[in-house]
Protein backbone atom coordinates (compact mmCIF):
# COMPACT_ATOMS: atom_id res chain seq x y z
CA UNK A 1 0.00 0.00 0.00
CA UNK A 2 1.30 3.39 -0.59
CA UNK A 3 1.52 5.73 1.92
CA UNK A 4 -1.18 8.23 0.54
CA UNK A 5 -3.38 5.42 0.51
CA UNK A 6 -2.66 4.19 4.24
CA UNK A 7 -2.94 8.30 5.06
CA UNK A 8 -6.47 8.20 3.60
CA UNK A 9 -7.74 5.14 5.26
CA UNK A 10 -6.07 6.42 8.69
CA UNK A 11 -8.51 9.20 7.79
CA UNK A 12 -11.35 7.91 6.76
CA UNK A 13 -11.80 5.45 10.04
CA UNK A 14 -10.87 8.52 12.23
CA UNK A 15 -13.65 10.09 10.54
CA UNK A 16 -15.87 7.00 11.10
CA UNK A 17 -14.87 7.14 14.71
CA UNK A 18 -16.32 10.66 14.90
CA UNK A 19 -19.58 9.97 13.86
CA UNK A 20 -19.66 7.46 16.97
CA UNK A 21 -17.87 9.73 19.41
CA UNK A 22 -19.27 13.20 18.50
CA UNK A 23 -16.28 14.66 16.64
CA UNK A 24 -16.01 16.54 13.31
CA UNK A 25 -12.76 15.55 11.37
CA UNK A 26 -11.65 18.62 8.98
CA UNK A 27 -9.25 17.55 6.44
CA UNK A 28 -7.18 20.46 6.25
CA UNK A 29 -4.05 19.71 4.45
CA UNK A 30 -2.22 16.40 3.27
CA UNK A 31 -0.93 15.33 6.72
CA UNK A 32 -3.13 17.99 8.83
CA UNK A 33 -6.54 17.35 10.11
CA UNK A 34 -8.40 19.39 12.66
CA UNK A 35 -10.94 17.21 15.24
CA UNK A 36 -14.01 19.31 16.29
CA UNK A 37 -15.92 18.38 19.24
CA UNK A 38 -15.55 15.85 22.20
CA UNK A 39 -12.12 15.72 21.04
CA UNK A 40 -10.82 19.19 19.79
CA UNK A 41 -7.40 19.05 18.49
CA UNK A 42 -4.88 18.74 15.62
CA UNK A 43 -3.63 15.64 14.22
CA UNK A 44 -0.34 15.99 12.40
CA UNK A 45 0.04 12.81 10.66
CA UNK A 46 3.18 11.27 8.68
CA UNK A 47 3.59 7.71 7.24
CA UNK A 48 6.16 5.41 6.06
CA UNK A 49 5.18 2.61 3.97
CA UNK A 50 8.52 1.17 3.70
CA UNK A 51 11.83 0.58 6.05
CA UNK A 52 13.68 1.80 7.15
CA UNK A 53 10.55 4.09 9.09
CA UNK A 54 12.22 7.79 9.16
CA UNK A 55 10.07 10.84 9.10
CA UNK A 56 9.99 14.54 8.56
CA UNK A 57 8.09 16.53 10.95
CA UNK A 58 8.57 20.16 10.19
CA UNK A 59 9.49 22.84 12.84
CA UNK A 60 7.86 25.69 11.52
CA UNK A 61 4.37 23.56 11.59
CA UNK A 62 5.08 22.25 14.88
CA UNK A 63 5.60 26.30 15.68
CA UNK A 64 2.28 27.15 14.00
CA UNK A 65 0.23 24.95 16.17
CA UNK A 66 1.24 26.83 19.04
CA UNK A 67 1.03 29.98 18.11
CA UNK A 68 -2.72 28.41 17.61
CA UNK A 69 -3.04 27.90 21.00
CA UNK A 70 -4.91 24.46 20.61
CA UNK A 71 -3.92 20.79 21.74
CA UNK A 72 -1.80 18.74 18.86
CA UNK A 73 -0.13 15.40 18.49
CA UNK A 74 1.78 13.92 16.21
CA UNK A 75 0.95 10.37 14.51
CA UNK A 76 3.93 8.58 13.01
CA UNK A 77 2.39 5.74 11.13
CA UNK A 78 4.71 2.46 10.18
CA UNK A 79 2.93 1.46 6.84
CA UNK A 80 -0.07 0.15 8.38
CA UNK A 81 -3.23 2.06 9.84
CA UNK A 82 -3.05 -0.07 12.52
CA UNK A 83 0.53 0.63 14.00
CA UNK A 84 2.08 3.20 14.49
CA UNK A 85 3.58 5.77 17.38
CA UNK A 86 1.26 8.63 18.63
CA UNK A 87 2.96 11.66 20.56
CA UNK A 88 1.82 14.33 22.62
CA UNK A 89 3.10 17.78 22.96
CA UNK A 90 4.57 16.78 25.81
CA UNK A 91 6.62 13.68 24.07
CA UNK A 92 7.47 16.41 21.16
CA UNK A 93 8.61 18.76 23.69
CA UNK A 94 11.25 16.50 25.61
CA UNK A 95 12.77 15.33 22.11
CA UNK A 96 13.20 18.88 20.91
CA UNK A 97 14.54 20.25 24.30
CA UNK A 98 16.95 17.46 24.68
CA UNK A 99 17.79 17.71 21.64
CA UNK A 100 16.90 14.05 20.57
CA UNK A 101 15.27 15.08 17.21
CA UNK A 102 18.20 16.41 14.84
CA UNK A 103 16.92 19.64 12.68
CA UNK A 104 17.99 19.05 9.05
CA UNK A 105 18.86 22.24 7.28
CA UNK A 106 15.36 21.87 5.11
CA UNK A 107 13.30 22.54 8.83
CA UNK A 108 12.41 19.29 9.63
CA UNK A 109 13.26 17.73 12.63
CA UNK A 110 14.45 13.94 11.40
CA UNK A 111 12.74 11.15 13.71
CA UNK A 112 13.79 7.00 12.83
CA UNK A 113 12.67 4.42 15.15
CA UNK A 114 14.55 3.80 18.22
CA UNK A 115 16.31 6.50 20.84
CA UNK A 116 14.38 9.24 18.46
CA UNK A 117 11.47 7.97 20.02
CA UNK A 118 12.36 6.42 23.36
CA UNK A 119 10.11 7.54 25.24
CA UNK A 120 6.91 6.00 23.20
CA UNK A 121 6.25 2.48 22.07
CA UNK A 122 4.00 1.95 18.92
CA UNK A 123 0.23 1.12 19.14
CA UNK A 124 -0.42 -1.79 17.44
CA UNK A 125 -4.22 -1.63 16.63
CA UNK A 126 -6.42 1.07 15.68
CA UNK A 127 -8.31 0.57 18.23
CA UNK A 128 -5.18 1.49 20.27
CA UNK A 129 -4.28 4.46 18.86
CA UNK A 130 -7.92 5.44 19.21
CA UNK A 131 -7.84 4.81 23.28
CA UNK A 132 -4.57 6.47 23.38
CA UNK A 133 -6.68 10.23 21.50
CA UNK A 134 -9.80 9.60 23.70
CA UNK A 135 -7.37 9.38 26.80
CA UNK A 136 -5.65 12.32 25.25
CA UNK A 137 -8.51 14.40 25.28
CA UNK A 138 -10.08 13.76 28.36
CA UNK A 139 -6.41 14.47 30.10
CA UNK A 140 -5.15 17.15 28.36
Amino acid sequence: MKASEILDAFVDNISKQGVQNSFEVIRLSNNIIELRGFISLFLYIKVRSTEPYTWGITKSRLEEFERQNKAYCVVLLLGLIEKGYFLTQADIDYYIIREIWPLGKDGDYKIKVGKYLERNRPFDSFEEFMDLLKNFAVNK
